[in-house]
Parts: C-alpha cells; structure tokens; sequence
C-alpha cells in the first residue's frame, strides 16, 4: 500500500479494498493499493507462538495505519454521484485502516493480554490492531460502556476496554463468528474516500509536437 505523500506500508497478507472506484495497480503480478482504496487488512499468520512474531504482526498493522488516506487533509468523502461529502481528518478513527491480527496458534491469552498491554502503552491509540483473532480458542476486540450497557466497538479510540472472548463460557461464539461481525460493520459503514489523481501521477506539461485541433464550428 502507498499513499499520496510517498509512504508505503509492509506487505500484508489480506487486503479488503474497493475496485469501483480507486485503481489497482500490479506490478510482476504483485498488487499496489491506493490507500485511499483500502478498507481492512488482515494479519494471516499460522503461528504467533512467540513475543517476536507478535511484535511482527502488529508492526505490519501498524505500518498501513500510519498511511495518509486524508492526502494531507485535502480528501473528502464521496457522496451520491461525485458529490463532496465530510472531509477525512487523522482524528476520526473511522477514517483510517481497520486493522485485525488472525493465527492459528498463539500466545496464550495472559502472555498475549501483557504483550498487547505493552504495546499499547507504547503507541497511540490510532495505531493500535483493532481486533485479534485465535481461531480455534479466543477472539480479542474493544467494548465500549453506553446508556444501554457494554457494546463491541470498532475502533480502539471509542474503547474502554479489550475484552477476551473464552469458549468455556456458554453462549460464547467461534471467533471467526466475532471477526465476521467486526469485519461487516467496518464495511458497512466506511464510506467512499476521493482521492488527487494529480497528487499521484505527475502530468507532462512539456510537448515535443502539437497538432492544432479543428474548431467546434468545423466538427
């Protein structure tokens, strides 16, 4: 992924994007994505059993998250047929990347809840993973206390807390139930980020030959 100012991401496994609107680029059959055009991506690792492959997964998250899809505060929502909606600001978190962590076998979830609480003290909320699945024993994602008590919520920023999932505890769903949840609502509420073709593509502003074109009269 690459964003207007020049800034590219790590390579990530999963990327959910949009194609309707943005370009994709390939390049020796390796995808380039817009950042504007990225909604999700997803961190698919068959092992997390160290301190070190996590630290790895979250560096990777966190590399597309710090991706300008404002284009330095120029970027708007699109609304209707090409119409200007809210701008994007780096202070709404709904602007940015979702970001989620999946492995088939990781850290336990004590080890994980002290890694993840270092990391989190570390850097700010924006940056943080917004959800990290264990597909076969626990699923870890953000609540949030309202009026109508505690609510799954998508961005850390919202959050007053990460909560672990345990399959123990009757009425408890399979994680990937959770990230399908998770993953749906993001979708269902991104939004259409318009983006500078100018601000990626340079035009040629110098011409070796013209042709002088007929006049509308003459059409």
């Amino acid at each position: 992924m690459f964003d207007s100012s020049g800034g590219i991401s790590r390579q990530i496994d999963i990327v959910v994007y949009r194609t309707s609107y943005h370009p994709v680029f390939e390049v020796a059959g390796v995808k380039h994505f817009m950042v504007e055009s990225v909604a999700a991506v997803i961190e698919n690792k068959a092992d997390i059993g160290s301190k070190e492959r996590l630290r790895q997964a979250l560096e990777n998250i966190e590399s597309v998250k710090r991706l300008d899809r404002t284009g330095e505060g120029k970027n708007y929502m699109v609304m209707g047929f090409h119409g200007r909606g809210e701008d994007l600001s780096r202070d709404n978190p709904q602007h940015g990347v979702w970001g989620a962590i999946i492995t088939e076998n990781s850290l336990g979830r004590q080890v994980l809840a002290e890694e993840l609480n270092t990391y989190m003290h570390q850097k700010p909320r924006s940056l943080w993973p917004n959800a990290y699945i264990d597909i076969s024993r626990f699923a870890a994602f953000y609540v949030k206390e309202g009026q109508f008590g505690v609510n799954p919520c998508l961005y850390p920023e919202d959050a007053s807390r990460l909560v672990f999932t345990d399959p123990d505890v009757p009425g408890c769903l399979p994680p990937l139930v959770d990230l399908s949840r998770l993953l749906a609502d993001r979708l269902r509420t991104v939004g259409v980020p318009d983006f500078p073709p100018s601000k990626y593509f340079a035009l040629s502003k110098e011409s070796v030959a013209a042709l002088k074109l007929p006049s509308p009269e003459d059409s």
